[in-house]
């Protein structure tokens, strides 16, 4: 498995990285950059039309994410999108015998996450001059990123724009596990920290609680 480790012991209350706000993708701040652009408030209409309001957060950091892969070396999350996985277990991959195994309420909750895809695709093409029509044609690519953002974006009060859901690059590394041995905390700038709870030895993999794993 992936994950983050120490390269040297450290003490509890101790800040073992710290992420700038300037690199963290965040959904609210993307929409406010993209806000005026040719098909903004077609797409953003159209994802409310469809009860997918709540979302459009990560629809914004979806499309920041393809905007930045098209880049390539010049973006300057470059580095951190080429250590990414390239595929990911989750439903956005099921084929149709793969969701017709799944129990009812495991298929309602995987038939969203596809759905999501759906409505964000087509209101990625009410917005044309945001990427590329081949990347808009790109059914792999789109997938690819839209599980990028399922699986990295948490949470977050920000101190402008409120609750948003952001994605901080080398945070979102760390796994999960119900006795973290980290947790988050943010500065007045917005910068994220991450702060050991306890001791741990060099070599010991780091994480975080997601959440409770008894929610699904």
């Amino acid at each position: 498995d992936w994950n983050v480790q120490l390269s040297a012991s450290a003490s509890q209350g101790d800040r073992i990285l710290s992420i700038p706000s300037n690199i963290i993708l965040s959904g609210t701040r993307i929409m406010r950059e993209l806000n005026g652009c040719d098909g903004y408030q077609d797409a953003v209409s159209y994802i409310r039309q469809r009860n997918f309001e709540d979302e459009l957060d990560q629809f914004f950091l979806w499309i920041k994410i393809l905007h930045e892969f098209e880049k390539g070396e010049t973006s300057i999350w470059y580095p951190w999108i080429q250590s990414l996985p390239r595929q990911f277990d989750m439903a956005l991959y099921y084929d149709p015998v793969e969701m017709e195994c799944l129990p009812p309420y495991a298929w309602s909750l995987a038939k969203l996450q596809q759905l999501h895809l759906e409505v964000f695709s087509v209101a990625l093409g009410l917005m044309p001059s945001i990427v590329k029509e081949e990347t808009r044609n790109d059914s792999n690519l789109l997938r690819w990123a839209l599980a990028v953002v399922f699986t990295r974006c948490w949470g977050h009060e920000n101190h402008e724009a409120g609750e948003t859901c952001h994605i901080a690059p080398l945070g979102d590394m760390l796994n999960h596990a119900d006795k973290a041995t980290t947790v988050l905390q943010y500065d007045d700038e917005d910068n994220c920290n991450i702060i050991l709870k306890s001791d741990v030895e060099a070599g010991h993999p780091l994480s975080l609680c997601y959440g409770g794993t008894t929610n699904p």
